[in-house]
């Protein structure tokens, strides 16, 4: 019985060797040091955090016309408000 644990270990262990070496490897965005699986595409939780932190603050931004942006979505809310009570009203 303890050979079939063993073998199937061995073939577990074979799997995740051929996984390891099938993912694309690079470089952490931030830091350019090589990226850790788990914490994929950086290569630590620092690095990842600096990122959110990034995100949640504004420091990444889309490029265009805020303007522009608010009145689009306004439109669309006004839109989705007289949808939603119009099907209220059936």
């Amino acid at each position: 019985m303890t050979e079939g644990r063993n073998s199937v270990n061995a073939q577990d262990r074979l799997t995740q060797d051929r996984l390891k070496k099938s993912k694309k490897t690079g470089k952490c965005p931030l830091c350019k040091k090589e990226i850790v699986h788990d914490f994929r595409p950086f290569c630590s939780k620092r690095c990842k955090m600096v990122d959110l932190y990034k995100w949640v603050s504004g420091h990444y931004v889309i490029p265009g016309d805020p303007n522009q942006v608010l009145e689009v979505e306004e439109k669309e809310a006004k839109e989705e408000w007289q949808s939603s009570s119009v099907d209220d009203d059936f």
